[in-house]
């Protein structure tokens, strides 16, 4: 599974579809 891993060890999955600008999601913030 695509997951990036931070400098304290979260764990962030990730999915890529299509093209453009990224936008980041953070549930529960």
């Amino acid at each position: 599974m695509p997951y990036i891993t931070l400098e304290d060890q979260t764990r962030l999955y990730y999915e890529t579809h299509g093209s453009g600008t990224p936008i980041l999601f953070i549930h529960g913030v």
